[in-house]
């Protein structure tokens, strides 16, 4: 076996962090994801500036279409007449991807991007308060202890 097939291991026999993610998108065990988005679809929303991601059918449904995040399921031109043959969904779901209770859904590439950007200053903010409230803590506890002036505040 040559050194080019063999999978990359680390010393603890994890995979180092330059390959995870990598086997995420590819097959495992010789089986696709379910969730693999097909590239007629990905080139759609290359073409729309729009962002992808798995939303749950039944809760999408039980809050009347609403999700917290601005995604909506879209059908998709490249996918409308598929599931003329398909007895497990109805007509109406045509040109939705749906996989195992779960529908395509997407937003803009800008709300998107809005929305990491206030996650990011957000959690900047509450680590900063975090270090904040430790510092507090930490003078409190250390109230009683005498703090050492130096020598021209002595000599008066």
């Amino acid at each position: 076996m040559s050194s080019s097939n063999t999978p990359v291991v680390s010393k603890g026999g994890r995979a180092p962090l330059t390959e995870k993610g990598k086997a995420s998108s590819e097959m495992k065990m010789g089986v696709p994801s379910p969730f693999e988005i097909p590239l007629e679809v990905k080139n759609e929303l290359k073409k729309k500036s729009l962002h992808a991601r798995w939303v749950d059918m039944a809760q999408l449904k039980a809050k009347g279409g609403y999700h917290k995040n601005g995604y909506m399921p879209v059908q998709f031109d490249c996918l409308k007449g598929a599931l003329k043959n398909n007895p497990f969904l109805d007509a109406s779901m045509d040109g939705f991807l749906i996989r195992n209770g779960m529908v395509l859904a997407v937003n803009t590439e800008e709300a998107v991007s809005i929305r990491r950007e206030y996650k990011r200053q957000r959690t900047n903010a509450q680590s900063g308060r975090q270090a904040s409230e430790e510092f507090k803590q930490h003078i409190k506890s250390v109230k009683g202890v005498k703090v050492v002036e130096d020598d021209e505040n002595e000599a008066e």
